[in-house]
């Protein structure tokens, strides 16, 4: 044991002596290569660093022992550190490309933006010019386009209104239509007789009178057409105005709607006679007669 002592003091010595270092330093810087100076350093160290290692441990006593269980732990330790090396040295590799495609998609945009720089002033103002036509022209369409939206929103809502009042108007004459129906199936037979035999009355009348037609002007005024007309001339029509009394409803005044007829068929005394009688058909009759003795003379003088 005192010899293998004195083996690893004498390699201590060996490891550690100033003047081997310093010849070794020496050599090295003589030579020309730097890096075969720190290969050769480094290969010394290592080799003077694991005879002290083994020498430590031989002259330990007990000497040191390695489990292989530590063995086993080691191993998997260096492997996970050396799986982890390769990915680091993956990533790199992947950022390395892409810092050189980024590199190089930014060497291709300089050159784009320097062809592109080169553009003179005048092409610049021509193509701004371009743009500056084309906004306006959008900018025109969207204003037509908006004032077409105002007028169709105008529209939209006129027939908003206009359908409104018609849904208003059909749903008034639906109630109508409900209500006649209600009438008609509530009607009574004696008063449809009597009212087909006013209508038959009243069509006997008309033609008794000469009248074509007769309707209410107001409250108070009665206007009456007579048609005179024979065979061989046109029918020529004749409008009468009656006025009513407001109360009684009698005869109160009439005379022509034509200020030519009236002053050709003057009718003072029948109003007069028809109002003390108190007698409509007394004075539509006269009336009638007047008129066609009036159309007669008139036909006769033409023959002449």
């Amino acid at each position: 044991m005192e010899s293998l002592k004195a083996d690893v003091q004498a390699l201590q010595a060996t490891k550690f002596g100033v003047d081997e270092l310093q010849e070794q330093v020496d050599a090295a810087l003589a030579s020309d290569s730097v890096n075969e100076l720190y290969a050769k350093l480094k290969f010394s160290f290592l080799e003077q660093e694991t005879k002290s290692t083994f020498l430590r441990g031989i002259a330990r006593e007990p000497p040191v022992s390695v489990a292989s269980a530590k063995v086993k732990e080691l191993e998997e330790h260096n492997l996970l550190c050396r799986n982890e090396l390769k990915e680091n040295k993956r990533r790199t590799e992947e950022l390395s490309q892409a810092v050189a495609s980024k590199e190089t998609e930014l060497e291709r945009i300089s050159n784009v933006d320097d062809a592109q720089s080169k553009r003179t002033i005048r092409e610049a103002e021509r193509i701004l010019g371009e743009q500056t036509a084309e906004l306006q022209q959008v900018y025109a369409t969207t204003e037509e386009r908006q004032r077409e939206t105002e007028d169709l929103r105008w529209e939209l809502e006129a027939a908003r209104k206009e359908l409104a009042q018609l849904q208003a108007e059909r749903r008034s004459a639906e109630t109508f239509a409900a209500e006649a129906q209600r009438v008609a199936a509530q009607r009574d037979p004696q008063v449809e007789e009597m009212h087909v035999w006013y209508k038959a009355a009243t069509s006997t009348f008309m033609q008794m009178m000469g009248v074509a037609d007769f309707h209410m002007d107001s409250n108070t005024t009665l206007a009456v057409t007579y048609v005179v007309a024979d065979a061989s001339t046109a029918a020529t029509r004749v409008v009468l105005q009656v006025q009513l009394d407001d109360e009684t409803l009698c005869v109160r005044d009439a005379s022509f709607a034509d200020p030519e007829m009236a002053a050709r068929v003057p009718i003072a005394d029948a109003v007069a006679y028809a109002r003390s009688r108190d007698s409509l058909p007394a004075l539509l009759l006269e009336v009638q007669a007047r008129v066609r003795a009036l159309c007669g003379a008139a036909r006769t003088a033409d023959a002449n």
